[in-house]
C-alpha cells in the first residue's frame, strides 16, 4: 500500500529593516549592528553614490544631488534582486519620500514583504557637530558636505521628511548618544516584529 502524500503549503514573509533619518544620526553604524546580529545581507546608500563619485567624479553640491537620484535607482534595483530571491534585508541611507516612497509601495505590491522603519533621530545641534565631524575626518569628498552651511543643515533636518508613508511598523530611536543605546532592546523589538 502507498502512503498518502501530504502537501504543506506555508507562507514565508521577508524582511526589510530600513534604517532611516537625518543625516549624521548613526544610520550607519546601527544597519551594520542590527544585519551582523539577524544575520541579513545589508545595503547602504551612500557606498553606491561614492562609487559614482570615483568612476565618474563630482565638483559640485549640483551634481552630487544628480547623483543621488542614480544612486536610489541602483540601490533599488540591488534591493529587488536581494528581496526577489528571498532574502532578508537591511537599508541605510537618507531615505527621503521623493526618492523612494513609491519604489517601497511596488516592493510591497510584488513580494510578500515586511518592512520596520527605524527612525533615527537626534538633536540638531548634536546633528551639526557630527556632521560637520565627519565632513572633516572620513567622509568621501564627494558628498560635498564641506560646502553646507549650518543653516542649510538646519533646514533639512527640520523640513525633509525622512518617514515614508508606507505599511510598515515603525521603532522610533533617540541617537543623542549612542553609547547609551540598548541593544539588546531594540534586537528584541525587531524580534517581536519580525
Amino acid at each position: 500500500m502507498m502512503p498518502k502524500r501530504c502537501a504543506l503549503y506555508f507562507k514565508v514573509t521577508y524582511m526589510i529593516i530600513l534604517i532611516a533619518g537625518p543625516s549624521a544620526t548613526g544610520k550607519t553604524i546601527l544597519a551594520k549592528r542590527i544585519a551582523e546580529r539577524f544575520e541579513f545581507s545589508v545595503i547602504h546608500k551612500d557606498d553606491i553614490k561614492e562609487i559614482l563619485f570615483d568612476v565618474l567624479g563630482c565638483t559640485s553640491i549640483e551634481q552630487s544631488k544628480e547623483y543621488e537620484k542614480a544612486s536610489w535607482k541602483t540601490f533599488f534595483y540591488f534591493v529587488e534582486a536581494l528581496v526577489s530571491k528571498g532574502m532578508n534585508v537591511v537599508l541605510e541611507g537618507n531615505v527621503q519620500a521623493k526618492y523612494c516612497e513609491e519604489e517601497f509601495v511596488q516592493l510591497q505590491k510584488k513580494y510578500d514583504v515586511n518592512i520596520i522603519q527605524i527612525m533615527c533621530t537626534a538633536d540638531s545641534d548634536i546633528i551639526i557637530e557630527r556632521f560637520k565631524k565627519r565632513a572633516a575626518d572620513n567622509r568621501h569628498p564627494g558628498h560635498k558636505d564641506d560646502q553646507v552651511t549650518d543653516e542649510q543643515l538646519k533646514k533639512g533636518i527640520e523640513n525633509e521628511s525622512h518617514l515614508l508613508n508606507i505599511k510598515s511598523s515603525l521603532i522610533e530611536l533617540n541617537m543623542n548618544n549612542f553609547k547609551s543605546l540598548n541593544h539588546e532592546d531594540l534586537f528584541a523589538k525587531i524580534e517581536k516584529l519580525k
